[in-house]
Protein backbone atom coordinates (compact mmCIF):
# COMPACT_ATOMS: atom_id res chain seq x y z
CA UNK A 1 0.00 0.00 0.00
CA UNK A 2 2.70 2.50 0.82
CA UNK A 3 4.00 1.63 -2.47
CA UNK A 4 0.71 2.79 -4.56
CA UNK A 5 0.63 5.74 -2.24
CA UNK A 6 4.38 6.77 -3.17
CA UNK A 7 2.99 6.22 -6.89
CA UNK A 8 0.14 8.29 -6.66
CA UNK A 9 1.92 11.46 -4.94
CA UNK A 10 4.09 11.72 -8.24
CA UNK A 11 1.23 11.97 -10.43
CA UNK A 12 -1.06 15.00 -11.42
CA UNK A 13 -3.16 16.27 -9.61
CA UNK A 14 -5.25 17.70 -12.42
CA UNK A 15 -7.42 16.01 -14.68
CA UNK A 16 -5.72 13.42 -17.09
CA UNK A 17 -6.46 10.31 -18.92
CA UNK A 18 -3.18 8.74 -17.07
CA UNK A 19 -0.16 7.81 -18.67
CA UNK A 20 0.54 9.22 -22.60
CA UNK A 21 3.22 7.05 -23.71
CA UNK A 22 3.76 3.24 -23.52
CA UNK A 23 7.64 3.14 -21.94
CA UNK A 24 10.16 1.85 -24.72
CA UNK A 25 11.98 -0.71 -23.94
CA UNK A 26 14.36 -0.91 -21.41
CA UNK A 27 13.34 2.89 -20.64
CA UNK A 28 10.86 5.22 -18.83
CA UNK A 29 8.71 7.36 -21.18
CA UNK A 30 8.20 9.60 -18.72
CA UNK A 31 11.86 9.98 -18.16
CA UNK A 32 13.24 11.00 -21.38
CA UNK A 33 10.26 13.31 -21.65
CA UNK A 34 11.72 14.86 -18.45
CA UNK A 35 15.09 14.80 -19.60
CA UNK A 36 14.08 16.81 -22.90
CA UNK A 37 13.08 19.24 -20.93
CA UNK A 38 8.86 19.23 -21.53
CA UNK A 39 7.68 19.40 -17.95
CA UNK A 40 5.27 21.96 -17.97
CA UNK A 41 5.23 22.27 -21.78
CA UNK A 42 1.79 23.50 -23.11
CA UNK A 43 -0.30 23.96 -26.52
CA UNK A 44 -3.07 26.01 -25.63
CA UNK A 45 -4.93 24.39 -22.80
CA UNK A 46 -2.99 20.49 -23.18
CA UNK A 47 0.43 20.42 -20.65
CA UNK A 48 2.76 18.49 -20.19
CA UNK A 49 2.09 17.59 -16.58
CA UNK A 50 5.07 19.25 -14.26
CA UNK A 51 4.63 16.46 -11.78
CA UNK A 52 5.09 13.63 -14.06
CA UNK A 53 6.41 13.81 -17.86
CA UNK A 54 4.05 10.76 -18.48
CA UNK A 55 0.98 12.51 -18.17
CA UNK A 56 -0.60 15.20 -20.60
CA UNK A 57 -3.71 17.26 -18.29
CA UNK A 58 -6.17 19.32 -19.40
CA UNK A 59 -5.86 22.67 -18.13
CA UNK A 60 -9.71 23.39 -18.51
CA UNK A 61 -10.65 23.27 -22.56
CA UNK A 62 -8.01 21.42 -23.94
CA UNK A 63 -9.03 20.15 -27.32
CA UNK A 64 -8.03 17.21 -29.07
CA UNK A 65 -5.73 18.86 -31.21
CA UNK A 66 -3.74 20.97 -28.60
CA UNK A 67 -3.21 17.33 -27.24
CA UNK A 68 -2.08 15.70 -30.46
CA UNK A 69 0.30 19.06 -31.19
CA UNK A 70 2.03 18.64 -27.64
CA UNK A 71 2.47 14.94 -28.45
CA UNK A 72 4.13 15.37 -31.83
CA UNK A 73 6.33 18.01 -30.60
CA UNK A 74 7.45 16.09 -27.71
CA UNK A 75 8.14 12.87 -30.41
CA UNK A 76 9.50 15.66 -32.75
CA UNK A 77 12.28 16.67 -30.06
CA UNK A 78 13.28 13.49 -28.85
CA UNK A 79 13.29 11.87 -32.29
CA UNK A 80 11.27 8.34 -30.84
CA UNK A 81 8.44 7.11 -32.14
CA UNK A 82 7.18 6.85 -28.48
CA UNK A 83 3.83 4.82 -28.89
CA UNK A 84 1.03 6.59 -27.66
CA UNK A 85 -1.23 4.89 -25.31
CA UNK A 86 -4.75 6.62 -25.15
CA UNK A 87 -6.36 7.07 -28.18
CA UNK A 88 -5.90 7.32 -31.69
CA UNK A 89 -4.70 9.91 -34.03
CA UNK A 90 -6.19 13.38 -34.72
CA UNK A 91 -6.48 14.29 -38.89
CA UNK A 92 -5.09 17.41 -39.29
Amino acid sequence: MARVDAARKRQPKRKSAGCAFKNPPGDAAGRLIDQAGFKGARVGRAMISPEHANFVVNLGGATAREVWELVKRVREALNLELEWEIWGEVEP
